[in-house]
């Protein structure tokens, strides 16, 4: 490499980074005409116009082709560094935006200190990370987007700093992904490429190379962020402000729980004291008016003469009959009254139980009771016989005709055929309606019967 220093195209052609090529070809033109050989006769340092003159035009046939200024734009500030394509891995060099941050992980870089002093955590870090955002402007600008905006990141702030602001810091440069393009890490020189093929082989290897850096590039800011972050006292400050607040609100929480649960056993308690005063002054409206619950009262005076009798579900009565397997007909319920035994006489015979009782004739209201249960006894026996009667009748024309159709009563449904109604009761869905329906007559037979002993009751108790 050579050890000339090396001139900018744009500065020896005096010319903007931005300029068009019709300035460039003007500019070219006047500085040719100025540094010519043959212009040089009566020069008095004919060498140095020389060199002029050979400068200007490698800076003309570099700006002048659109492809070769873009490469030129990518690479500007290593060129301007003295090195080529390929050689960074062995001279090491960077160009001057990117900061080197390797020595600020360690705490001797801020002297322990952190405080606002020169030297002490704040200024260090305040001082690196603009640096970083700097280079990186510089950087943005030295690829040729001049005209292209690249907003500056927030500062690191001092000691003193809001909260906001350094959330905002940390916020921003947690995404931090650098707008370089790294092209001093190229290995090849595109311009030496033979063909195209290399040429797409040189690209793609640069390429790589490029990522690579700046993801490297990348990971090392942002170690470099978390680790300040981990130490700076702002964010451990407002970590404990976090969770006191939290512990702060929890407790609130707990406090108005607890005060709601109080609030609502107050308010059922003097609901139950209202309805209490209610129920007394009801009580003793109703005293004063006459009107008093034989179920409030606790004495045990038979009020009505239905003392202890109690009345069950419909449905649930004890059968008052007996009934015998080998008899048709129930048995008659027999009433036994009972009596203190009279002072017997002469040639009168004791007779009775062992405590002394003996059974007490039927008196006349008891002789018509047994009178009005034997009349309903013989109209049952007459409607149960002429029921006997049609069903025999019935039977007896069912079994002199076959009949033409066949109903499934459970299910609702009429067949033609025997093998029909066959098939259907050997059905799934007539076995379950046939569940149904052996459930649904059971208990309206257990009602039927409830009902008549509930009549038959009542008239006993009429009687």
């Amino acid at each position: 490499m050579s050890t000339e220093k090396v001139q900018c195209h744009y500065d020896v052609l005096n010319v903007e980074r931005t300029a068009d090529a019709g300035s460039i070809k003007k500019a070219h033109r006047k500085l040719a005409l100025k540094y010519h050989p043959d212009k040089q006769v009566n020069s008095s340092n004919p060498d140095e116009a020389a060199r002029m003159f050979r400068l200007v035009q490698e800076a003309y046939e570099c700006l002048s082709d659109p492809q070769e200024r873009q490469w030129y734009d990518e690479h500007r500030e290593s060129i301007l560094m003295g090195f080529k394509p390929g050689e960074s891995d062995q001279n090491g060099l960077v160009p001057s935006f990117v900061v080197n941050i390797d020595g600020y992980h360690h705490p001797s870089c801020f002297s322990n200190s952190y405080t606002d002093d020169a030297g002490c955590f704040y200024q260090v870090y305040h001082d690196i990370f603009a640096k970083i955002d700097a280079g990186e402007l510089r950087g943005w600008i030295s690829q040729g987007n001049i005209e292209q905006h690249h907003a500056p990141r927030p500062v690191f702030g001092t000691s003193a700093s809001e909260w906001k602001d350094v959330n905002n810091f940390y916020r921003m440069w947690e995404g931090f992904q650098s707008c370089l393009n790294f092209a001093w890490v190229d290995e090849y020189d595109t311009r030496d490429a033979p063909n195209r093929r290399y040429k797409r082989a040189m690209e793609d290897e640069n390429s790589k190379a490029r990522r690579k850096a700046r993801r490297e590039r990348n990971d090392d800011v942002l170690s470099l962020l978390h680790y300040v972050k981990k130490r700076d006292p702002r964010v451990k400050k407002h970590r404990v402000d976090v969770e006191k607040e939290k512990e702060r609100k929890a407790e609130e929480v707990k406090q108005l729980a607890a005060q709601k649960k109080a609030d609502a056993a107050a308010a059922r308690e003097a609901w139950k004291i209202e309805q209490e005063k209610l129920m007394a002054e009801y009580e003793a409206e109703d005293l004063n008016a006459g009107r008093i619950r034989l179920a409030d009262l606790d004495d045990d005076y038979d009020y009505g003469g239905k003392k202890n009798k109690k009345r069950g579900k419909k449905g649930k009565k004890k059968n008052r009959y007996v009934y015998d397997d080998n008899e048709e007909e129930p048995k008659e319920y027999v009433t036994t009254y009972r009596v203190p035994p009279a002072e017997p006489g002469e040639g009168d015979s004791i007779e009775g139980d062992e405590d002394g009782c003996e059974p007490a004739q039927p008196t006349a209201d008891i002789a018509d009771d047994v009178d009005d249960e034997e009349a309903m006894q013989q109209m049952n026996d007459v409607v149960i016989e002429e029921d006997f009667d049609d069903e025999e009748s019935f039977s007896s024309s069912e079994s002199s005709e076959e009949p033409e159709v066949w109903r499934c009563e459970c299910c609702r449904k009429d067949f033609k055929s025997v093998g029909q109604m066959e098939n259907h009761m050997k059905s799934k869905k007539h076995k379950e309606a046939f569940k149904k329906y052996e459930k649904r007559m059971k208990k309206k037979k257990q009602q039927e019967e409830a009902e008549l002993f509930e009549m038959v009751d009542e008239i006993g108790d009429r009687m």
